[in-house]
């Protein structure tokens, strides 16, 4: 298992170690919002970042879009895209999907999961490469994670 798997691996597994809080529905602060973030490295441009939190029915899409300039696209391909799409039940969110696209045409650099909570599993691809991870209550992605 190469060292970026083992790095994904990882930062699940330790996110599904810490459990989210059950907190009423009514506590939850869980609106759509768009922003745009200039990102500037040692004082010079270096591109846009966008975040979203969009409702899509009972699920949510929470994404981060960069969009780099000048010499950034040699460290960050243009449109790389990170996104989760979870649900909120009882309080506690629970991502149904999480996808990483690094904006090339290539997957060599791409993850997608998909949360298949009755088989208590999160399957997919990483890098090119089939995983399966167990799914355990309070699991989050790196991207769900930081919208509850």
């Amino acid at each position: 298992m190469n060292a970026r798997i083992t790095s994904l691996i990882l930062i699940v597994v330790a996110a599904s170690a810490t459990h989210a809080q059950s907190l009423p529905e009514s506590d939850l602060n869980v609106a759509p919002f768009a922003a745009n973030y200039s990102v500037e490295y040692r004082g010079i441009r270096a591109g846009n970042l966008d975040f979203a939190l969009r409702n899509n029915g009972n699920r949510y899409i929470y994404e981060s879009i960069a969009h780099p300039t000048w010499l950034a696209p040699v460290a960050v391909n243009n449109n790389l895209r990170e996104a989760s799409e979870f649900t909120v039940e009882n309080g506690v969110n629970k991502p149904q999907s999480y996808e990483l696209d690094d904006g090339s045409k290539s997957t060599e650099e791409d993850t997608r999961l998909q949360m298949d909570r009755k088989a208590a599993k999160a399957r997919g691809t990483h890098e090119d490469h089939a995983i399966e991870l167990p799914l355990t209550d309070g699991m989050q992605d790196r991207m769900s994670a930081q919208v509850v």
